[in-house]
């Protein structure tokens, strides 16, 4: 499952995902392929991004199921794990990214250069969501990518909101425990109600925009507060 935003893509994957022979090729085709391996932090495994192209700006990561507690019996965090040769990044509530997803199609007709290919992208709806219910668990460094992540999502289907309201009411609302939805009601004035540090420090990272912070946090919590409002009784 593709998980794409901004130059990002994120890849889901489950434990069992390339268990023997399928394992080590997942890593092989990407640097056969002029991918490049940036290794990040200091856990083990690392956190790894897979970047291409001469700027390096587009990278692929892997993501896989956070679920039990938080830290394992030895006290470490369980921030990484290694599956099929590559490390991904454990993160809580990325089962959403698999309800209702996009299917589209890739080849030269759109600008690529190889034989049509489907692939499933996550939709927006879902994307948001993950996003919102993960926020506060996520580094402090990581949080400003996420509200630009969520601010450029909005933007960008902006004309599309009515449409993913559907989307998130019907199909991913009804996955989701009372007090993550409520947690989800609260979400936009808990983080675009008022501009902060993380908001101004999210405005200063979307580099060659005229982005300021008062703009990012009206435009993210008008989206937002659409998407997610609660069906009228």
């Amino acid at each position: 499952m593709l998980q794409a935003s901004a130059q990002a893509v994120d890849f889901k994957v489950c434990r069992h995902f390339g268990e023997g022979q399928e394992e080590a090729t997942v890593r092989e085709r990407l640097l056969n392929a002029g991918f490049k391996e940036e290794f990040m932090g200091e856990d083990r495994p690392p956190a790894t991004h897979y970047h291409y192209g001469p700027s390096g700006g587009f990278y692929v990561e892997f993501l896989s199921p956070l679920t039990g507690g938080e830290y394992d019996r030895q006290g470490k965090r369980k921030t990484t794990q290694e599956v099929g040769g590559i490390s991904s990044q454990r993160l809580r509530y990325i089962e959403l990214l698999l309800i209702a997803p996009w299917e589209i199609e890739l080849g030269e007709a759109n600008g690529y250069q190889f034989k049509p290919a489907k692939i499933r992208v996550a939709n927006p709806a879902s994307f948001l969501t993950q996003k919102i219910l993960i926020h506060g668990e996520r580094d402090h460094s990581d949080q400003p990518k996420d509200l630009l992540y969520m601010h450029d999502t909005i933007e960008l289907f902006s004309d599309r909101l009515g449409e993913l309201r559907g989307v998130y009411g019907n199909e991913v609302r009804p996955q989701l425990h009372k007090k993550r939805v409520t947690e989800l009601n609260r979400a936009p004035g808990e983080l675009f109600g008022k501009v902060n540090d993380t908001i101004r420090e999210a405005a200063r990272m979307a580099s060659g925009r005229s982005l300021s912070a008062e703009a990012l946090a009206k435009t993210a919590f008008a989206g937002l507060r659409e998407l997610l409002r609660p069906d009228e009784k």
